[in-house]
């Protein structure tokens, strides 16, 4: 195969999976819950009237919820790329990965085929408490065969996790000594961080990674940057590479570290939104210092919003490729069955007045082909600058 064949499937692999958690993006600036009513109308009876054509005629038996989530997917894509529909499925997963943690047992699972490995233990979590080990094949969960019953892989998770202190009965099968081992693992609160690295770069110069705005980011932020300080940290690096966003309130708290008292943050503003300004607070951790933020193509929204501040206060210097240009937010609203509707409701700007949402006027599908396309030039580019 081609080396320039293999650099575009490598870019689509990446790609799928970095809009996924784009698209997810969960915003919560000001948020409050909202409940929803549908009003009767013409509409709804022709819905109705469809509805009961496809279940008197159509040729094969449907699965009505899953038609209908479509149907609820489809209406709010035709409004822009990030307004979505979220099952409740959905729903648990995102507030896992915004909150930072979740109640199991500690274990990255991988799939081999239709066999259920331990990939990766959490450091201190239940499972590497009790003994299980890094590459156990698990057999049974519960008395549940897992192993060799292709099961799905939501399937087998579901039956790991649940609430903390509750027991898990695992039966693995070891390779090292060829025996089958049992465990009773008690469920805790894993932490999954965003911050997935910091550490001094020379005696100066402090590096931090965060792989995207949750819940404790600020908190975790602010632990590293103490401790990089302690050790003699004058110039920071921060690397948003990859970050493909989170909570708009997380990338506020981030930039009030960096940025002196009474500068402006962030505005948003919509046609049913007033104008709201974020401003920066006097006491910031790393008000001064030297700071060099990184970007790339697939930061995009809370790291925008960070990079954006720094760059329009002067307050720093952007390196890297041109972010992915997300300048909308999205607010929650549930449903009556656990469900939600994520829905654009704003714009957000820089302090300069910079809304940097790239144009969507064509539909979604052409959004992220246009973003694709371009990341795929930039590769191509570099891969003919080498050869």
């Amino acid at each position: 195969m081609k080396k320039r064949t293999i650099i575009i499937l490598l870019i689509l692999a990446s790609v799928a999976g970095t809009l996924i958690g784009t698209m997810a993006t969960l915003t919560a600036y000001g948020r409050k819950d909202h409940t929803v009513s549908v009003v009767a109308g013409s509409g709804d009876e022709k819905m109705n009237a469809i509805w009961s054509l496809i279940n008197h005629n159509y040729v094969d038996n449907i699965d009505s919820d899953t038609v209908m989530d479509r149907i609820y997917e489809s209406i709010l894509s035709t409004l822009d790329p990030h307004s979505n529909y979220l099952t409740a499925k959905q729903i648990r997963k995102e507030s896992e990965q915004m909150r930072g943690n979740f109640e199991g047992v500690g274990i990255v699972l991988r799939m081999i085929h239709d066999t259920v490995c331990v990939s990766q233990l959490m450091s201190g979590g239940p499972s590497e408490k009790s003994g299980i080990m890094a590459g156990d094949r698990i057999m049974k969960v519960d008395g549940i065969p897992v192993t060799g019953v292709k099961m799905p892989s939501d399937s087998v998770v579901a039956l790991l996790r649940g609430p903390r202190r509750s027991v898990a009965d695992i039966e693995v099968y070891r390779y090292s000594d060829q025996r089958i081992h049992s465990y009773r693992v008690k469920r805790g609160i894993i932490a999954t961080p965003s911050l997935e690295y910091s550490g001094m770069l020379d005696k100066t110069t402090g590096y931090i990674r965060l792989s995207r705005f949750g819940e404790t980011t600020h908190d975790e932020f602010c632990d590293a940057t103490r401790s990089l300080k302690s050790q003699g940290m004058k110039r920071m690096v921060l690397d948003l590479r990859g970050n493909g966003g989170g909570l708009l309130s997380a990338a506020i708290d981030i930039c009030d570290e960096l940025l002196p008292g009474r500068e402006l943050i962030v505005y948003t503003e919509g046609a049913h939104q007033q104008r709201k300004d974020a401003r920066s607070t006097p006491g910031g951790l790393f008000a001064e210092g030297d700071l060099i933020v990184m970007t790339d193509e697939y930061s995009a929204s809370a790291s925008e919003i960070v990079s954006g501040a720094v760059q329009d206060n002067d307050r720093g210097i952007i390196v890297g490729r041109r972010t992915f240009g997300k300048g909308l937010v999205q607010q929650q609203y549930p449903l009556p069955d656990g469900s939600a509707v994520l829905l654009t409701i704003a714009r957000y700007y820089t302090p300069s007045g910079r809304c940097i949402q790239r144009p969507y006027d064509r539909g979604t599908d052409q959004y992220y082909t246009e973003f694709l396309n371009h990341v795929m030039e930039e590769y191509i580019d570099a891969d003919t600058v080498l050869s």
